[in-house]
Formats: structure tokens, C-alpha cells, sequence
């Protein structure tokens, strides 16, 4: 009984907490679309969704002691948001400042059509050559995941965020680039990894409010998630389950593992915490993109930053832990506390600069950080490589297709410089 009543406080103190900052949020940043939101929201709905599993799903109770790890460590991330808010209200510009409309889009066009085309030539071939069938993860390792391929599958992510955000009616074949990209993802079986470039393009369109949220949108979105659940668990059926077909133990299936796969952050930090703290603490595993550059210089081993630990939550185990879940569990309470404050102090740095400055480059990147924060429910998606090469590469088509033209014309937003203005899109 006394559990009981423990558990709603800390249940009830969290909801709590989470509408007071999305509130503060918005008053600070004229927005509802910054970091902390983008964090906090999905892991809010995604524990609500694990503390109502019905009994006949197998999975353990939920650990309501683990939300703790969350409200410490949002009130700790919302400190230099309200530190740079104050200071951006305090010296906020007078007119609202526009995102310039990219002067051409053929550069980004032609070398993501490249290498798009290549890359599904090079995963055509394999599936002649290799024993390993397409969808199975040992085609993945095999094919896109190490060497040059994988180097490219990261430069066609950011094709595709930036193809999200630039598509329109008018450039409907941008749509070749997004779909194509989308064929490749799949093929690499990571589900994150599918779904972060995807988000990252639509948080893009919301800050830059080329699309105003609505409820149908929200749904396209969901759908859209579910049919990459739904193909990505299809494929791995079908080519390991002999005589997979599409029937009732198909869906059983993939309901199962859907569900499975949207609680196993918050289910597998609450049964660590509550066992104790199973696994070893592994501080490089959170800095593993900047090690392993390092190791590119001075030869030192390469850190794989993948928890090896499976804990049972019921129905599967799960090695996942959350943003701030596997923070603390590698870092320690204090360190943990240090990295967030810098952490945060640096995006909501970049939303300072972007408010004040707006560019297409400080809109991607920010956009693509929020785009991983939302899958903080998950795990900690910023220990791979890809949080570099990924910002990078927007970096580099951000510039080079905002590039001015002397004389370039067409329907799509952009005049002749020497006769208007180009169109421009408010903050």
C-alpha cells in the first residue's frame, strides 16, 4: 500500500514538473519546439504507455523509482535554457528574423542522386554475391555498416533531412532522394537510425513553420513509424522464421516486438536500478566518437558503444537504458550533472545564435540534435560517429547550396536578385 501511494507521488510530481517547464519553455523561446521539449514529451507519453501494458503482455511491473533519474536530470538540462532565455528575452530583436530560401538546389540534387544511385547499385550486387538475404541484420553488418559505405549512408541521412525540409509541390522530386534514402536505412535494420533523419526533416519544417502541427500530421507520423516497425520485424520474419507468411502469428509477432521495442528504455533502466546496477560503468562509451577520432591518430582501440548487458524485462531483454539512464549509469551523479550543463548550454547556445541569426546550417544541426533528444526514450544516441559526420555534412550542403547566384531563376521561391527580394521564412 505504502508502494503504492509512493509510486503515484513520484507519478503525479513528474507530470507535474513536465507541463511547469513545457510552460517556461514557451514563455523563454516563443516556441513550444525547443530541446527540452523534444526530449522530454516523447519519454513522458512512452513511460505512460509502459506503466498501462496490460498483464497478458508478460513484461515486469514498471519501476516508478526510475522516473527520478528523469526529473533530476530535465531540471538539470532546463538551467542554461533559462540562464540563454533570459538573456535572449532581455536582448530579443525587434522584428521576428527570417530563414533565407537556399539560392539552388541542384548541387544537393546531383551529388545525392549519385550517391544514392551507387548505393543501391553496391546493395544490389551484394544481394548476388553474399549468402547473407537482404533485411537480415548480417547483411547490414556485411554491407553498410563499416568502410565506405557506411561513410555514405551517413552523407545520404543528411540528403535526406535536408530533402524533407526543402520538399514542396514544386519540388516533388525531391521525393526520389527521401524514398530512396529510406530503401537504404531499412536495408541497414536500425530502426533508430531510420526514424531520426525522418524526424530530424519534419523538426526542421516546424521551427521554420513550413508546417504547422496538426493533429494529422501527428497521425501520418505515427503511421509512418508503425509501417517502419512493421516492414523492418517483416523482413526479419520472413528470413529467419522458415515459411514466414503474413498470418495471425505474424502480427502477434510484431505487435510483441513494437511494443517491446518502445519500452525497452524506460522498462530496462527500471529493472537495472532496481537489481542494483548490473553493468560496470564505462565512461568512454559516452565520449566514443571523439575516442575513436583520436584513434585514427595515435592508434588507441576503438570503443564500441554498445551496452553488452541484457536485463529481462518480461517478455525480452533489453540493453537499452535511456538519455539520462545511461548517462548516470556510466558517468556517476555528479559527472552526470557536469555533462548535461555543458551539454545543454551548447545546443541551447546554437538556439541563442539561431534566434538572433537564423541560417539554414544552425537550423539543421539543431534540428538533427532534436531529432536524436526525441529518441532520448530509447537510449543515448550520441555516442556514435554519426553526431559528427551527420552535423558535418548538413555543414556542407547548408553552405554550399545557400550560395547566391548572379542570375538564377525559377518557380520555386527564388527572383532575380536584380528585380525583388527572395521569400523569406519567419522563425
Amino acid at each position: 500500500m505504502q508502494e503504492g501511494v509512493i509510486n503515484i507521488v513520484i507519478l503525479i510530481s513528474f507530470l507535474i514538473e513536465v507541463v511547469l517547464l513545457l510552460r517556461l519553455e514557451k514563455v523563454l523561446w516563443d516556441t513550444y519546439y525547443t530541446p527540452l521539449n523534444f526530449l522530454m514529451i516523447p519519454y513522458t507519453g512512452i513511460v505512460l504507455l509502459n506503466i498501462l501494458l496490460p498483464v497478458n503482455l508478460d513484461f515486469y511491473p514498471f519501476y516508478f523509482p526510475s522516473i527520478l533519474i528523469w526529473s533530476i536530470g530535465l531540471i538539470i538540462f532546463f538551467i542554461p535554457s533559462l540562464l540563454l532565455g533570459l538573456i535572449y528575452n532581455k536582448h530579443k530583436p525587434e522584428e521576428k528574423k527570417e530563414f533565407p530560401d537556399p539560392a539552388t538546389f541542384k548541387s544537393l540534387y546531383i551529388i545525392g542522386s549519385v550517391l544514392l544511385v551507387f548505393t543501391l547499385f553496391y546493395i544490389y550486387r551484394k544481394t548476388l554475391t553474399l549468402e547473407e538475404i537482404i533485411g537480415s541484420d548480417e547483411f547490414a553488418s556485411e554491407t553498410l555498416a563499416r568502410g565506405v559505405w557506411a561513410h555514405i549512408r551517413e552523407v545520404l541521412l543528411a540528403v535526406m533531412i535536408l530533402s524533407i525540409y526543402l520538399v514542396n509541390k514544386n519540388r516533388a522530386w525531391l521525393f526520389i532522394l527521401i524514398f530512396g534514402v529510406l530503401i537504404v536505412s531499412i536495408t541497414y535494420q536500425v530502426k533508430g537510425w531510420v526514424i531520426i533523419p525522418v524526424l530530424a526533416g519534419i523538426i526542421m519544417r516546424l521551427i521554420a513553420k513550413k508546417t504547422i502541427l496538426k493533429l494529422k500530421y501527428v497521425l501520418y507520423t505515427v503511421i509512418g513509424g508503425f509501417a517502419i516497425f512493421f516492414l523492418s520485424y517483416y523482413l526479419l520474419y520472413v528470413f529467419t522464421v522458415e515459411d514466414g507468411e503474413l498470418d495471425s502469428n505474424l502480427m502477434a509477432f510484431i505487435y510483441n516486438h513494437s511494443i517491446f521495442y518502445l519500452t525497452s528504455g524506460t522498462a530496462g533502466l527500471g529493472m537495472d536500478l532496481k537489481a542494483g546496477i548490473l553493468e560496470q560503468a564505462h565512461p568512454e562509451y559516452i565520449f566514443a566518437p571523439f575516442h575513436n577520432l583520436l584513434s585514427l591518430i595515435d592508434g588507441r582501440s576503438i570503443v564500441v558503444p554498445i551496452n553488452s548487458l541484457y536485463i529481462d524485462i518480461g517478455w525480452a531483454g533489453s540493453n537499452v537504458r535511456t538519455f539520462f539512464g545511461t548517462l548516470y549509469i556510466n558517468l556517476g551523479f555528479w559527472w552526470t550533472i557536469c555533462y548535461i550543463l555543458i551539454f545543454s548550454a551548447v545546443i541551447y547556445g546554437l538556439v541563442f545564435r539561431m534566434k538572433h541569426k537564423p541560417s539554414l546550417w544552425t537550423l539543421s544541426i539543431i534540428s538533427f540534435v532534436n531529432g536524436l533528444l526525441v529518441m532520448g526514450w530509447f537510449d543515448f544516441y550520441f555516442a556514435t560517429l554519426s553526431v559528427i559526420e551527420i552535423p558535418l555534412t548538413l555543414l556542407f550542403f547548408s553552405g554550399l547550396i545557400s550560395l547566391k547566384s548572379v542570375s538564377f531563376k525559377n518557380k520555386d521561391n527564388i527572383i532575380h536578385p536584380l528585380t525583388s527580394k527572395k521569400k523569406m521564412l519567419k522563425v
